[in-house]
């Protein structure tokens, strides 16, 4: 089933979202990269962002595929409840 294996990878890539919402709060609250040239507070708040907005994108369309692939198994149910009507 290609459904089930997309289903896995979104899951992936939305825990990966997760942790990195997770890094930019914890470092931000914690003030890790004070003086840090490469990690701004402004990147850092950047990062927070965009990890919230991944996890929703990444989960929506999750519960795309699995929507679509609780409809095949639902049409396949059909199918084999007119099969064994007839």
């Amino acid at each position: 089933m290609k459904y089930s294996k997309w289903i896995l990878v979104l899951n992936t890539l939305k825990t990966i979202a997760f942790f990195i919402w997770i890094f930019a709060t914890i470092s931000s609250v914690f003030n890790w990269f004070k003086t840090s040239a490469l990690l701004t507070a402004s990147l850092l708040e950047t990062l927070k962002y965009l990890g919230i907005v991944l996890y929703l994108i990444f989960h929506l369309f999750e519960l795309r595929i699995t929507l679509k692939l609780k409809n095949v198994e639902i049409a396949k149910l059909k199918t084999r409840l007119l099969q064994y009507e007839q």
